[in-house]
């Protein structure tokens, strides 16, 4: 793991919007976000020009300091100086992740939907977003999780910073707050579904 994030949480975002670049409708709400808000870039089809494809929007996020986070690929993390890695769960490199080559103060962020993935993401992330907490416009056939599970999962990783993602927006976020999360991270939340 990547020095203790606790030390730095005064630089963390407590909000994040989960960005793919191919979607248009996400394009207005890319560029009107405050540099208060962080941005993970993610493609569903993790086609291999992706990192090229967002030079643009890594540009736009450096030149108004937003913090991002490059996914799938140390060497893009590292080339643009990325807030952070992120990668998913079953990410078939994730046990090469501590040794890589990040830039410094580098995070290692990833999604967890069960205390499976939460054993293997332990040994690597530094930031965790617990998901899906509620139910989502994204992904509206996927159950969100119990209370139980929740709170299971935030006492697991209560040396990481957890965050909560899959439905999650300003009002909500209240009532899981309380379960140790420091934010939350999502897309219908920034567009204001």
């Amino acid at each position: 793991m990547h020095q203790n994030n606790k030390n730095q949480k005064s630089d963390l975002p407590k909000r994040w919007f989960f960005f793919n670049p191919t979607i248009d409708l996400n394009h207005r709400v890319f560029y009107n976000l405050s540099n208060k808000i962080g941005v993970v870039f993610f493609n569903t089809d993790r086609n291999q020009n992706f990192h090229i494809k967002i030079q643009p929007f890594v540009q736009w996020c450096n030149k108004k300091q937003i913090k991002f986070m490059i996914p799938y690929s140390s060497f893009w993390a590292y080339r643009n100086s990325a807030y952070g890695f992120f990668t998913d769960s079953n990410y078939s490199q994730n046990f090469k992740l501590p040794n890589l080559k990040l830039p410094k103060k580098a995070f290692v962020a990833t999604k967890v939907h069960s205390l499976k993935e939460a054993r293997a993401a332990i040994k690597y992330a530094d930031i965790i977003f617990i998901t899906p907490i509620f139910k989502t416009l994204s992904h509206p056939k996927q159950t969100p999780m119990s209370r139980d599970i929740l709170i299971k999962l935030c006492l697991f990783f209560k040396e990481q910073m957890i965050f909560g993602l899959g439905g999650v927006n300003e009002y909500n976020f209240k009532f899981v707050k309380k379960y140790n999360l420091y934010g939350f991270g999502g897309i219908s939340n920034f567009r204001g579904e």
